[in-house]
């Protein structure tokens, strides 16, 4: 028996643009936070409507069992019933964090920067975490620091900040302003067009992705021994 629709997707928490058209928005919980065995979970499916576009966090709280993991899965579908595909997958989890909106956002810890291509400048990212941050930066212009350009996503890649020139500290603020509350700390180096950064919120993935059919849902699937579960949660935005 397919899982009853969820018909959020009416409700319109969006806001007026400077142009004063206005911009639609509308919540989306794919998982409400709850604790997931061992095995597949399969959340509500939920009617996205006019939507297409859509932002989503997988944030995990707690964790028990030995070396648990999580492995989410967007798929959409055009009749909520049949025809299930996938649209995107996330980084698997393996560790918890504080919520960002809990009584404590400095809670939320940012794993370790990795580094790829041609000798790479070393790059760290400090800072008090304000939202979780799937941190991406490519170099598109080579040359030292102070020459040398990159972009930079806060989405895994979905989006960018571009044509930022190098420098030792760079205010990490996302495509609409927002002050993610992380700096980049870039060392005096040369960088090739070749390099790449990753680093992503320890217990935390935010990604955006377009291309919905009509209904939405998560599937996850929780790994490890000795009863392994994860506690987590999948909410986002339509657009």
């Amino acid at each position: 028996m397919p899982n009853a629709f969820n018909p959020n997707y009416a409700k319109d928490d969006g806001y007026t643009m400077g142009n004063g058209r206005r911009a639609r928005v509308a919540p989306i919980t794919l998982l409400g936070s709850q604790a997931l065995s061992a095995g597949i979970t399969v959340g509500p499916t939920f009617e996205s409507g006019e939507f297409d576009n859509v932002r989503l966090h997988v944030a995990v709280s707690a964790k028990s069992g030995t070396s648990p993991t999580l492995d989410v899965t967007i798929q959409t579908s055009r009749n909520g019933r049949t025809g299930w595909r996938s649209v995107s997958t996330f980084t698997q989890r393996t560790d918890a964090a504080t919520p960002p909106d809990g009584a404590s956002p400095a809670g939320l810890v940012m794993g370790a920067v990795a580094a790829a291509g041609t000798t790479p400048p070393t790059v760290t990212l400090s800072g008090t975490q304000l939202a979780p941050v799937n941190f991406r930066m490519e170099c598109t212009t080579l040359g030292a620091r102070g020459t040398a350009v990159v972009r930079y996503s806060v989405d895994g890649g979905v989006t960018y900040v571009s044509n930022v020139t190098t420098a030792a500290t760079i205010s990490v603020i996302d495509p609409d302003g927002f002050d993610t509350g992380l700096t980049i700390n870039y060392a005096n180096a040369t960088a090739a067009v070749d390099n790449v950064w990753t680093a992503s919120t320890v217990g935390y993935e935010r990604k955006a992705f377009t291309g919905l059919d009509r209904f939405v849902r998560a599937v996850c699937l929780i790994g490890g021994s000795a009863t392994p579960t994860m506690t987590a949660e999948i909410v986002g935005e339509l657009s």
